[in-house]
Parts: structure tokens; sequence; C-alpha cells
């Protein structure tokens, strides 16, 4: 991949119910303001040039691209490297019962485990793509690419419902974090 825009999916059900979500047999959908987030997502990506959308398996994500393809007239690809953290117990419990900086004491998903597999996706595909996934994975990700190598350190990055990141790739560099608008020099990138 040259150029990635880090779509994190629409508001979902999960999001609402607060439930920790890591299964891809899950039926949490998008709820309308998610639907109304992504909606919102394409006005900025129209002015990118962009060859593929490639999403996570998970309901919420798939429902993202699905609507974004759509508009923008791309395929979709979906990649299991891109799916949401694995949560291991935790998995369909509430925020509220996770202990802070939980990752490497409980048996979930190591953080490096994580920002390996996310690499790995992005260099499976060709080309400026839309990457749809979670929070903690792109905040795993753009903290790699940031040089912050623990879950401490990048707590801070924000990756909110419907927000994008947009990185290149090819040189490992972060543009835009958590933004709903791309600029006109993140929009030079991507040309």
């Amino acid at each position: 991949m040259k150029m990635a825009v880090l779509v994190r999916h629409g508001e979902s059900e999960a999001n609402v119910l607060r439930i920790i979500d890591d299964d891809e047999n899950a039926r949490y959908h998008l709820t309308d303001t998610g639907k109304g987030q992504v909606q919102y997502a394409l006005t900025q990506l129209k002015k990118l040039n962009l060859d593929l959308v490639v999403s996570s398996p998970i309901l919420r994500a798939r429902e993202t691209a699905e609507i974004l393809a759509k508009n923008l007239g791309l395929s979709i690809e979906i990649d299991p490297d891109l799916k949401e953290a694995g949560q291991g117990k935790f998995s369909q419990d509430g925020y509220d019962q996770l202990p802070p900086l939980y990752r490497n004491f409980t048996g979930q998903e190591k953080w490096d485990d994580i920002v390996d597999r996310m690499k790995t996706a992005l260099e499976r595909h060709d080309g400026n793509c839309i990457v749809v996934s979670h929070a903690l994975p792109i905040r795993c990700l753009l903290s790699s690419y940031m040089e912050i190598g623990d879950e401490a350190s990048a707590f801070g990055i924000q990756v909110e419902t419907a927000s994008m990141s947009c990185v290149d790739v090819s040189k490992r560099k972060v543009l835009s974090v958590g933004s709903y608008v791309i600029s006109d020099i993140v929009t030079k990138r991507f040309s």
C-alpha cells in the first residue's frame, strides 16, 4: 500500500451499549448516528485518489466499508488482520470492567501483536486505500509509525467513531490523526 486513510467504523450498537466486541459473528450493527458519521466521512474521502476499500471482517466495520465503497465506486476486500483487538475473557463485557493498561496482564491480544498484524495488512494491498478498522488497532499502528512503543504512552491517541487518520505507508509517516476533515495538504499526498 502506498497511502492509507485509516477509518474507524461508525458508531455501532456495541458502542452505545458500551460492550467490548471482538466477535466476527456478533450482530452489533451501525446505528443511524453511525451511518450519518460515515456519510460525512464520504464528503472528505471524495477529495482523494483512492483505489480500494479494505475492511475488518467485524460487522460494524464491514457496514462502514460497504457504505464507503458503494458511494465511491470502489471494491472491498476483507482482511482478517484488521479485526478488533482480541479481548480474551473480556469479550462481550462492558468497557467499565477493563482494568487500566490491562493488555499484557489478562490474556488479551498483546500490543506488539496488534501492531504486527496491522502492518502486515497494509503491506498486503496496493495503491491508495481506505482501511476500515477499530480504535485500538488504529491506535497501535499510528503509535508504531510515530515511534511510540507502548500502550501507556500511546493511550492519548484518540480514534473516535468514523474519524480518519491518514498515513504514508511507504514512508511509515503519519499525516493526520483522528480527524473528521482531510486537509488540502494531505489531499495532495493522495494524488
